[in-house]
């Protein structure tokens, strides 16, 4: 599903999507959704920026430099004393938090060109957009990959934007709550649990830096007492059911206990 050609004048939830990555750009404009004046002049702003033709239109050109983020800030990583505190702070093994970090992002919490690492369930998706009141059929049938009853589908590292990216079309904030992101892979749907006022929120914190990932996960966990014990205990098929779903269990309990074990 290409993203459309827009132009100045048009009012559209696709436009939303474009002033959202106008303003991760840092260009000051609001996102109603509406192509008018100031929207324009950022587009053509940016069209320059880039070297592209600065017509304000917004085609595949455009579409595809706007994707591009600029890396996280070195300042956002975690280091070895972060990750002590916060086994500290949650009373367990730091090889333990460690484990979960290598398990559920091998390559850390941002794709190397600076946007937060996801993993776009579709399963989750169907979910949210029942609780919206959405009807998921016709998107299942015209987009399995995207919503579907069962899991899978997955493409990894960059191209699970492209599947976001189709996912916002139908739904923005559905789309953002069905991924789990950062180092520690928590899905969006928990937005609320974590202190954000809404999933927007909470992808724009976990966008700057590695250790906002890091607070919310150790935020997450002692909300979750039965996901807490099992950590602590290190009881990783337990761990597993809680924070994979059950689902996952075999998969996930062996991968933490290799690499808890690797650590140790």
């Amino acid at each position: 599903m290409p993203n459309p050609v827009l132009r100045k004048g048009t009012i559209s939830d696709d436009v939303k999507v474009l002033q959202n990555l106008l303003i991760a750009q840092g260009y000051a404009i609001g996102n109603d959704g509406n192509f008018g004046k100031n929207t324009f002049d950022a587009v053509v702003a940016f069209q320059k920026s880039k070297g592209l033709d600065a017509d304000g239109v917004v085609g595949k050109d455009t579409w595809t430099a706007l994707a591009v983020q600029q890396p996280a800030p070195s300042a956002g990583k975690i280091t070895e004393a972060d990750l002590v505190a916060a086994a500290t702070s949650l009373n367990v093994d730091v090889n333990a938090l460690k484990a979960v970090n290598k398990v559920e992002s091998p390559k850390g919490g941002f794709l190397p060109d600076g946007r937060p690492t996801i993993l776009f369930e579709r399963h989750i998706m169907r979910r949210q957009l029942l609780a919206k009141g959405i009807n998921p059929v016709p998107y299942e049938t015209q987009f399995p990959n995207i919503v579907n009853a069962e899991r899978g589908g997955y493409k990894g590292n960059e191209q699970e934007y492209d599947r976001l990216a189709i996912a916002k079309r139908i739904d923005e904030s559905s789309a953002l709550e069905a991924c789990s992101w950062g180092a520690y892979q928590i899905m969006g749907m928990h937005w609320k649990l974590l202190g954000y006022s809404n999933v927007q929120e909470m992808v724009q914190d976990f966008s700057s830096g590695e250790k906002g990932q890091l607070n919310a996960f150790v935020r997450f966990i002692r909300s979750q007492p039965s996901i807490l014990k099992a950590l602590r205990e290190k009881d990783w098929k337990s761990f597993a059911r809680w924070y994979n779903g059950p689902g996952a269990i075999d998969e996930y309990s062996a991968k933490f206990e290799k690499e808890y074990n690797k650590l140790s």
